[in-house]
């Protein structure tokens, strides 16, 4: 009856170990915690945000007056995210509601931010196409935060390899840059250093004239603003060591031994008998 009782509890042990270390990936949504437009002009006096509206691409309107860029940067906290998480796939959304009439298909890309920026309380009138006059911390085409801190190239700082691109079509849509190894690897190095989270800044075609987009920003009150969803398996807790596949075996074959090792004796005669 002892060796049976000791089995048991060999047996719980497993399954307690076992549950510990089958850990499930769980998917998390996350809202943008800052997002702005970059609008070129040579003072970066324009700033918009808390407008309802980012913008990309090159403009332009019928006097032929305002042929400028726009970039759309933005940034997601993770901190909801348990430190020494393993990202397994992120994707990344928004919403393009307007588009000029004369638009065409085209490709955007979303490049990693590598300086720090903020967002400010500027808010464009009408459209917001057109800006609004920069407040205190707003990211500029010149500025990081307005109007003190300023970006090492006008128009943002960012990596020259997009992490993620998509093919636009002419009309309005909902965007998704789909999962990849270079999407992954951003967002799992904003877990790892969450010092070096700058965010992203999406460009549009920046070649052609009348192939602008609106998009709909984090104030927005309409659904289907900037959404970054990920799929990530936490670590596991700091009193249970993880065990690879390998060592988990071999802890069974050790406790089944030791139970073996118990019964044999308990079946050898004693003084001889």
């Amino acid at each position: 009856m002892q060796g049976r009782a000791i089995t048991r509890v060999l047996m719980a042990m497993v399954v307690f170990i076992f549950a510990y270390t089958d850990l499930r990936a769980e998917v998390l949504e996350i809202s943008p915690a800052m997002d702005t437009t970059l609008f070129e002009d040579e003072d970066g006096r324009l700033g918009n945000g808390s407008g309802q509206y980012l913008f990309i691409g090159r403009t332009w309107d019928e006097n032929g007056i305002d042929k400028l860029l726009r970039r759309a940067v933005i940034k997601f906290d993770l901190s909801s995210l348990p430190r020494g998480s393993t990202i397994n796939s992120a994707s990344f959304s928004i919403t393009i509601d307007q588009v000029p009439p004369a638009a065409t298909g085209a490709i955007i890309n979303l490049h990693s931010i590598t300086s720090d920026w903020g967002e400010g309380a500027s808010n464009a009138p009408g459209p917001e196409g057109r800006g609004a006059i920069a407040q205190a911390d707003d990211a500029t085409w010149l500025h990081t935060f307005w109007d003190s801190g300023f970006w090492n190239t006008p128009g943002g700082d960012f990596a020259a390899e997009a992490v993620a691109s998509e093919s636009i079509s002419s009309s309005p849509q909902s965007v998704t840059f789909n999962s990849n190894p270079s999407l992954v690897a951003a967002v799992q190095g904003w877990v790892d250093e969450p010092a070096s989270n700058y965010g992203w800044i999406l460009l549009g075609d920046e070649v052609f004239m009348q192939n602008a987009r609106r998009i709909l920003s984090r104030e927005n009150t309409n659904p289907g603003g900037p959404l970054l969803t990920v799929e990530y398996t936490a670590p596991p807790p700091a009193a249970i060591p993880a065990l690879n596949t390998t060592g988990l075996m071999l802890l069974v074959l050790l406790l089944l031994l030791i139970s073996r090792t118990h019964l044999l004796r308990k079946r050898l005669p004693v003084n001889g008998r």
